[in-house]
């Protein structure tokens, strides 16, 4: 079993939000509690090649969004429902394969709706970041992990209020991903996993390879621009990566490809 199928199928396994009252949501709307959506889903959303390796980039978001249809019709399909663990291991590992090529699509081939400009630009900035570390953005699927901080879906889809109980309940996967994928550079997005993930002194994160970018949700008009505006960033991810400064020349390449990008 790969290291991203094997990671895949120890996550789903996860019930940890549905153990601790500490972790509970509440509905906005309803005002209901709620641990994640009303119905049951397994922890998924993370991303990328099922092949075994350390992967230069690494993209966190928040947690993923509530499943497509799509994603309704796997999971009823697979049975992947809470007792879906409990099976042999082949059908384990059959089950694990199937949600990590379910999420993975969603970033190769996004199908139109909800989320399709998230899944696109989220791509376009990995293409971007690798082209800032030198590698080939072609690669970019081979040399890429998405992930999320938190790994299940919430009530609400506009900036969910998870509980720091959640993400403290669920913080031990990312420490897990961080450790198979030996990123280089660590893309976090949005305030909620920046806060998470940057919490060191004067806000200087305590890992160096973590670099902040903003969140590329449709929603979030007021910080997330076309990539050429935040083509300062891009120089944090070579710092992040121990490279030298982009040169003039280096820059201006880079501009243009920023420019050329679908996003």
């Amino acid at each position: 079993m790969s290291t991203a199928v094997e990671f895949t199928a120890r996550v789903m396994r996860c019930t940890r939000c549905r153990r601790y009252p500490s972790t509970l949501l509440t509905h906005r709307r309803r005002g209901r509690r709620l641990t994640v959506t009303q119905d049951w889903y397994p922890p998924r959303g993370w991303a990328g090649s099922d092949a075994d390796g350390p992967r230069p980039l690494m993209i966190v978001s928040l947690n993923p969004g509530a499943p497509q249809e799509r994603e309704k019709e796997l999971i009823s399909r697979e049975r992947l429902g809470p007792g879906c663990c409990a099976g042999s291991d082949a059908a384990h590992r059959a089950h694990a394969e199937a949600v990590l090529g379910n999420c993975t699509v969603s970033y190769r081939d996004p199908p139109p709706g909800r989320d399709y400009i998230f899944h696109r630009r989220s791509v376009a900035l990995a293409r971007a970041a690798l082209r800032a570390l030198a590698r080939d953005d072609d690669d970019w699927f081979e040399l890429t992990w998405f992930t999320d901080l938190y790994k299940c879906s919430t009530p609400d889809e506009s900036s969910p209020k998870i509980r720091g109980g959640a993400i403290a309940a669920c913080r031990p996967w990312l420490d897990d991903e961080l450790l198979l994928f030996e990123p280089t550079v660590v893309l976090a997005l949005g305030t909620v996993v920046q806060k998470e993930l940057c919490g060191g002194a004067d806000g200087i994160p305590a890992d160096p390879r973590i670099v902040p970018f903003p969140h590329p949700s449709p929603a979030n008009s007021g910080t997330w621009q076309k990539l050429p505006v935040h083509i300062d960033q891009f120089g944090l991810i070579r710092r992040a990566a121990g490279m030298p400064p982009m040169s003039a020349p280096e820059r201006a390449e880079l501009r243009s490809f920023l420019e050329s990008l679908d996003e």
